[in-house]
């Protein structure tokens, strides 16, 4: 799976989106509706997902999907 596929996967867990509308350009509070709960969730889930440690004030300047996705590429993360 690609990172966007694992990503894709998560999001629409924590914010009960059919996949096909979590896209690179997804909005996480505009597109998928995301309180601050949910964006505590994502940020738990993502880490246990991709077994990373992420810094919470990093991770509130990601807006969109894609923007997760460049995070995650540039601390190491790739596709498998």
């Amino acid at each position: 799976m690609t990172v966007f596929e694992r990503l894709q996967d998560v999001a629409s867990q924590v914010f009960g989106a059919k996949l096909e509308e979590v896209t690179l350009e997804s909005n996480l509070i505009d597109d998928l509706g995301a309180d601050s709960l949910d964006w505590a969730e994502m940020v738990i889930e993502t880490e246990e997902e991709f077994n990373i440690t992420i810094d919470e004030d990093e991770f509130k300047k990601l807006y969109t999907i894609g923007d997760i996705i460049n995070y995650l590429k540039e601390n190491g993360i790739e596709d498998k």
